[in-house]
């Protein structure tokens, strides 16, 4: 039996009871078991629990023993031959006793360096949980909290769809591709979206490279980067069911991620555009992707369409001249080509199910 915790969803008072549902859902979809709220704790009686550290809302889970008495609880601890970091919690106040008075009955198996044991004390029951292991925390994914975002399989863009995800937002993937379909799929394109959809079911969609591709080529501009990234926000502005873009942006990190550049490429969009790694650094970046697992993906290769433009690039980028550069090439009718040639791709459970 695994006992696991949630964080920042017990100061939601009122809307507590939506959050909590959307965890459990998340906790049937990732582990297959079957979740239960027992007050401020859900256990899991069964399941696979690979993916349970990655799942946006879980703040830290265990392995749970079921018992009825305190001298059961001595008893099992005792059993283990070993000290433990013991941490009481009586759940229910008008038991008469407290919780201090428990500590000190099992004060002689107790070490601070210890194991970390956690007792919880409810009216006809005790939890006591071993082998704790920290989640990610955050807000559990809600379905409606709909966002698509840029991807292009680079750390960056990779760890900002798990950045949104941990803070609720129901993130599906856009990407565009250079070679192939075929090769985004089997390169690192289709293995990140496999890897995230072990933690919720995801769409990605793939759109050809192609058209804009021909028309900028007739270009002799530094703005290949600023028009390519407005592109991207303009196609992905087409999608109606989304709430908002997201992207890898970091302030400065790139010349496409200048406050100037920024300004321009947000020129047009209808829907709201999240950045959530904008004041990352680079190593930030990096640390946190090798510490959730996934960024020996990042950095397989892979030809994307940013090492196919050119990289002598304006830094500051002027708005009226990108939009009479788009206005030359037709921006509105390379995005309409574009749109009309995606297709989306379906994974879940780590597995490429269905395509349309």
């Amino acid at each position: 039996m695994i006992s696991v915790h949630y964080g920042e969803i017990a100061l939601k008072n009122r809307n507590r009871h939506l959050f909590i549902k959307d965890l459990l859902y998340s906790l049937l979809y990732v582990t297959g078991g079957h979740p239960k709220d027992i007050g401020g704790r859900i256990i899991l009686d069964e399941g696979d629990i690979s993916f349970l550290s990655l799942v946006p809302g879980v703040s830290w889970y265990g392995d749970t023993f079921l018992f009825k008495e305190i001298n059961e609880v001595e008893a099992f601890l005792l059993s283990k031959g070993k000290k433990f970091d013991i941490e009481v919690r009586r759940i229910d106040k008008s038991l008469p006793f407290t919780s201090l008075d428990v500590k000190k009955k099992l004060l002689y198996l107790t070490d601070k360096n210890g194991e970390r044991a956690r007792i919880e004390i409810f009216k006809d029951k005790i939890l006591v949980t071993l082998n704790i292991k920290k989640g990610i925390g955050g807000l559990p994914i809600n379905k409606n909290n709909k966002i698509l975002h840029l991807f292009s399989g680079g750390v960056d863009s990779t760890l900002a769809a798990f950045e949104l995800m941990k803070r609720g937002a129901n993130v599906d993937l856009l990407h565009v591709y250079a070679v192939s379909e075929d090769f985004a799929l089997k390169g690192k394109i289709g293995k990140i979206a496999a890897f995230f959809s072990n933690i919720k079911p995801i769409r990605l969609y793939l759109a050809p490279f192609d058209y804009f591709y021909s028309k900028f080529l007739a270009l002799d501009t530094k703005y290949e980067i600023v028009l390519f990234k407005h592109f991207l926000l303009l196609l992905a502005d087409r999608f109606d069911e989304y709430l908002a873009i997201s992207n890898g942006d970091s302030l400065s990190q790139v010349s496409s991620q200048t406050l100037p550049n920024i300004r321009s490429v947000n020129y047009g969009i209808t829907k709201p555009i999240l950045r959530p790694l904008i004041s990352f650094n680079k190593e930030e970046i990096i640390d946190l992707s090798k510490k959730l697992g996934f960024y020996d993906l990042t950095v397989e290769n892979y030809k994307d369409c940013c090492s196919i433009i050119s990289r002598n690039n304006t830094t500051k980028s002027n708005l009226n001249k990108l939009i009479e550069l788009e206005e030359k090439i037709n921006m509105k009718e390379i995005v309409d080509n574009t749109f009309s040639r995606t297709r989306m791709f379906i994974f879940e459970k780590g597995k490429l199910k269905q395509n349309y």
